[in-house]
């Protein structure tokens, strides 16, 4: 049942069940209103322990499903279903490569050829927290560090992705073997962050500064 006195919805284990399998049928409905109120009942009930046991042999189909409104649903739907995303890889947990490779192109679609900043900076998000958390190989977080550094260094990026972008780059950067931050990430990538230090969004700048102090750091 719902919180009483219009505070928070509070689910037992059974009604969070209940929610989310009510989620999952209404998830390809063709219309965008209803798919777009069973991501966030998706969201609700993913907060209860239950969600473990119960995604563990379903987030495939899960992220699956969820996918599919990140990638046809306009922005609002679109950046819940990232949302969702990663709601999912933090209820798997570590060791699931198997996620971690389903919702790469997906993801990175919406990130480069979504319409909304918003959106855009959802799915990157998004992808990069599924696989800090999810992947087991090194070699993936570099290669998601160099997405990242692809999008805050395109001209082009909106503020808010950059943003993200840069903050994306430096939760990388926490996995990553300092040597290889302190001599790499110094050459490349340390003059961009501190010419974004003069950029004009505050978020961009404070992203940079963060950047730029992990390599210093380093």
């Amino acid at each position: 049942g719902g919180g009483a006195g219009g505070g928070p919805a509070v689910y037992s284990d059974v009604d969070s069940v209940a929610l989310m399998e009510e989620a999952r049928d209404s998830i390809v409905d063709k219309s965008a209103g209803t798919r777009e109120k069973a991501l966030r009942q998706m969201a609700v009930a993913m907060k209860a322990s239950v969600m473990e046991e119960y995604m563990a042999d379903k987030y495939d189909a899960v992220a699956y499903n969820v996918l599919g409104c990140a990638k046809r649903g306009k922005w609002r739907e679109s950046a819940l279903a990232s949302h969702v995303v990663a709601l999912t890889a933090m209820t798997v947990g570590v060791e699931h490569d198997d996620l971690v490779a389903s919702v790469q192109e997906p993801l990175k679609f919406a990130v480069d050829r979504g319409k909304s900043a918003e959106a855009k900076a959802c799915a990157l998000k998004s992808l990069v927290t599924t696989g800090f958390i999810c992947s087991t190989e090194d070699s993936h977080t570099l290669e998601m560090q160099d997405y990242c550094e692809t999008v805050f260094k395109n001209k082009r990026t909106p503020d808010a992705l950059r943003a993200t972008a840069l903050s994306c780059w430096a939760l990388c950067a926490t996995a990553l073997p300092s040597a290889y931050i302190a001599d790499e990430c110094k050459k490349t990538n340390l003059p961009a962050f501190r010419a974004m230090l003069e950029h004009p969004d505050l978020a961009v700048r404070t992203a940079a500064g963060d950047c730029g102090a992990i390599v210093y750091d380093a």
